[in-house]
């Protein structure tokens, strides 16, 4: 196993402990994956959340720093660094990282949410109340707005005290007061100047009366109307999206329909007049909406994304219905038109839910029963391959039957297929602990593949889990003489296998039987003193000795 593989196998340990909140054991595996492989990114990652769970911040700070280095577009190293700034009260430095990482990263839902929490818990806003005091110093005209238009210092009120939602803000940015405000503050609108971000550090610029700017082309008609509709549509999509939440999921639909008819070449209110249905569990009209949508997509060759959410969403009325190799269909479509991750976790979902659907709907205990019996039938012939096949076809249709798990290790045995002979075994162990025939049959396989130890600790454990414990005696008695040849052959190789046997490491680490081995080497009566003496020490010297360690 290689560094990687086994930093990642640690790491998994750490995830199991992570979720049952045992910090300091999930903190020692990540350590470990860390010194395995010091470059993932994720390791630091999920320590730094393991020492913010137990409220080590600074460590959780020292870990997030790590994540950046290693990977700076990963938005949880931003998150992280900045919860542990802001809980040891460095309050300015992590509104900053929140910033950093929205301009990184994007407008990552995370990053926007902490950054607002940061803020407000500081008395501010989205926009710093000194730029507005400066502004209305340096411009008269923003200052008479302020004073004199009540709906302007409504909402610039709300923008230094607090976050408006999205919705609502897209809607403040057609207003030319408001526009103009963020602009002369030098308000970072982002590349596109559609897209507001957060405001700028920058001090507002001294004030400078403009020269009359050339007067705009005049819209036509028709281009007055779209805009009108435009707005209008996009107070029914807000509208629409407040009645969703409420899950008043008809009159959003409704909504989000008249906004569809006041755009019909925008597909959007489309998938979200769908998104109601499909709560509704109107699945013909969800479907019809999607269908639609794509449409209006290709027609008007709009983004592909607004096809991808299409076809993910038309997968979801198809897995409804129960038609999954339908769903597994629009999944694809919808990873063709955007490579979305979630889309694809979803897909490896959907299709292990149809092997274990396809599994389901294969059982029945009278078909089981009729292949057991041809598989019986091919056994007592000799046709090993052929039995093999009917007694998985028979496991097919009832999994539970001890019974078949062990024949079908006793088919294995004769093409010496040892290891599917072995997990046979062990099933039908772990179906019916209390049946001594697939012990022996396991300690024959383990007898097969010379490992001996592994042997008498099967057949030990039998003895402890069956009524009638002699019913193992003839095995070990078997097993005793096949140790006993073995260890009559030096093999260096057999003890290099059993010196890799998790078992057989943890006995020799064992301090008391560490110390007696070394004793052993000057004085081989000690064992024997030993073994008299103590259960556990016979029993590891009994393992040491069927492994070939002690000859």
């Amino acid at each position: 196993m290689s560094n990687k593989e086994a930093a990642k196998a640690e790491k998994a340990n750490g995830n199991a402990a992570y979720k049952l909140k045992d910090w300091d054991t999930a903190i020692g595996f990540y350590t470990k994956a860390v010194e395995l492989d010091d470059t993932d990114h994720t390791f630091f990652s999920n320590r730094s959340a393991c020492y913010a769970g137990k409220g080590d911040y600074v460590n959780s700070l020292a870990d997030a720093e790590q994540v950046i280095a290693l990977s700076p577009e990963f938005a949880k190293g931003y998150t992280r660094k900045a919860l542990a700034l802001r809980k040891l009260d460095r309050m300015q430095e992590s509104i900053n990282t929140y910033k950093q990482g929205i301009q990184k990263c994007g407008q990552n839902q995370a990053l926007t949410s902490g950054l607002q929490s940061a803020m407000q818990s500081t008395g501010r806003g989205m926009l710093p109340r000194e730029l507005l005091t400066g502004a209305m110093v340096q411009n008269p005209e923003i200052k008479e707005w302020y004073e004199n238009d009540p709906e302007f210092k409504r909402r610039v009120d709300v923008l230094t005290t607090s976050f408006p939602n999205s919705q609502e803000f897209t809607m403040w940015m057609s207003d030319d007061k408001i526009r103009t405000l963020l602009k002369y503050i030098n308000f970072n609108f982002g590349d596109d100047d559609e897209t507001p971000k957060f405001p700028s550090a920058r001090k507002p610029a001294a004030y400078k009366r403009e020269p009359t700017p050339e007067p705009e082309p005049e819209l036509t008609p028709e281009e007055i109307e779209k805009k009108e509709r435009q707005t209008r549509a996009d107070e029914l999509k807000a509208k629409g999206t407040a009645l969703y939440k409420k899950k008043q999921f008809i009159d959003a639909a409704k909504a989000y329909e008249q906004a569809a008819e006041l755009c019909p070449d925008s597909p959007v209110y489309l998938l979200n007049q769908a998104a109601a249905q499909l709560m509704m569990n109107d699945l013909d009209s969800c479907e019809e909406c999607c269908k639609k949508a794509i449409k209006v997509s290709s027609e008007n060759c709009c983004d592909d994304i607004w096809d991808a959410k299409a076809y993910a969403r038309l997968a979801t009325v198809a897995e409804k219905r129960g038609n999954m190799e339908q769903a597994i269909t629009y999944l694809t479509d919808s990873l063709r038109e955007n490579n979305d991750p979630k889309v694809k976790r979803r897909m490896k979902m959907l299709k292990k839910k149809i092997i274990k659907n396809a599994a389901e709907d294969l059982l029945s205990p009278e078909q089981a029963l009729e292949y057991k019996n041809k598989a019986d039938d091919s056994f007592r012939n000799g046709k090993w391959a052929e039995s093999i096949k009917f007694y998985g076809e028979s496991l097919k249709r009832n999994p539970d039957n001890e019974k078949v798990y062990n024949n079908r290790a006793t088919a294995y045995c004769k093409l010496m297929a040892w290891d599917p002979a072995l997990q046979d075994t062990q099933r039908a162990i772990a179906l019916k602990p209390d049946w001594v025939k697939p012990y022996l049959r396991k300690a024959k396989v383990e007898q097969a593949m010379q490992r001996h130890h592994r042997a008498l600790a099967t057949l030990k454990l039998a003895k402890k889990n069956i009524a009638n414990p002699s019913e193992t005696d003839s095995a070990f008695l078997e097993l005793q003489v096949a140790i006993g040849r073995a260890n009559n052959t030096k093999d260096p190789q057999r003890q290099q296998r059993a010196l890799q046997d998790p078992d057989i490491q943890a006995i020799l680490k064992d301090p008391v039987v560490s110390n007696l081995l070394k004793r052993a080497e000057t004085d081989p009566s000690e064992i024997q003193k030993a073994i008299m003496k103590s259960e556990h020490i016979r029993d590891s010297i009994e393992m040491l000795a069927a492994a070939g360690i002690i000859q």
